[in-house]
């Protein structure tokens, strides 16, 4: 049972990289459910996460997770903004090849840097603010405003970027308001419970657009990769939770932009997509730019200890 683990710091890194890789497999698996309406998508993801979410807690031997947090008011605005963050990503995905979005997804760690620092008061240093002008201009070589590339679409769109970069870009800033309300509710509710609560909030408000829209009966596959999809969310957040208990954060984000590659290979694997130069160029400027900042943020808080 996940509550008597114990495991290394070394494996605590394993499991998160693994996490990392569950999620790129789900993110695949909702490229491949283009065809299904995304309230529908969304409704099976929340359905089986929810289910996971309460028999991983009673097998670990906590208490039912089941049940109305405190700051409910809170909770719910961090449900609304996971729906949110993941609906404007698996859109994204419709539009755009997998390797490009996910690029363009991973701006966020550096907005999360902008946004301590005009949200929450936190120190920015030159070295940081560098980082995010330099993944800022990893993202610009990826979606070209304007240019040919997949992210400006075939027609241009607003200042030049085509849907499916714009989706991309506003599921990056809502995953850094949800990080920050997620920071404010710190642990006034146990991690099970905000997680189901989250979930819980996705597939109430998909159940209730559907009641409107109607279901479009999904096919044996759809079914199929609509159950790989939940599963591969359940497993990326549960080793996500476990994994966070022993590595170290910026351990932790460095990881995080392994899926760049795992992208980029899955979106090879499955749809032939190749990135290009400008894909490739601008995801290692995005990926060193985070790892710097983060390593830049690092330094500062062992200097004022």
């Amino acid at each position: 049972m996940i509550s008597h683990f114990s495991i290394g710091r070394l494996s605590h890194s394993c499991l998160y990289a693994l996490s990392v890789l569950a999620m790129a497999i789900m993110d695949a698996l909702a490229k491949g459910a283009s065809s299904v309406p995304i309230a529908q998508t969304l409704l099976v993801r929340g359905l089986i996460a929810c289910t996971v979410i309460v028999f991983v807690a009673r097998s670990a031997g906590f208490e039912s997770p089941v049940r109305i947090p405190r700051r409910a008011g809170l909770q719910t605005l961090r449900g609304l903004l996971v729906a949110g963050t993941v609906a404007t990503f698996f859109l994204s995905l419709r539009e755009l090849p997998l390797a490009d979005a996910t690029a363009i997804a991973m701006i966020a760690p550096l907005l999360l840097v902008l946004a301590g620092r005009l949200v929450l008061n936190e120190p920015l240093r030159p070295a940081q603010l560098l980082a995010c002008a330099i993944g800022f201009a990893g993202m610009l070589l990826i979606v070209q405003p304007g240019g040919a590339g997949a992210a400006a679409g075939s027609h241009g769109g607003w200042l030049g970027l085509g849907t499916g970069a714009w989706l991309a870009l506003a599921s990056a800033v809502l995953y850094v308001a949800l990080v920050l309300v997620t920071r404010v509710l710190g642990v006034s509710s146990p991690a099970t419970t905000t997680a189901w609560y989250g979930n819980a909030v996705v597939t109430l408000l998909c159940a209730a657009l559907l009641a409107f829209q109607g279901w479009t009966p999904p096919t044996a596959s759809q079914w199929a990769t609509l159950a790989g999809l939940g599963i591969a969310a359940a497993v990326s957040n549960l080793l996500h939770t476990q994994a966070l208990r022993g590595v170290e954060v910026g351990q932790a984000g460095t990881l995080d932009y392994s899926i760049l590659v795992w992208a980029a290979l899955l979106g090879w694997i499955f749809w032939g997509d190749l990135p290009g130069p400008a894909t490739i160029a601008g995801s290692l400027l995005i990926a060193g730019a985070g790892i710097s900042a983060m390593r830049a943020g690092a330094r500062a808080a062992g200097g004022r200890r």
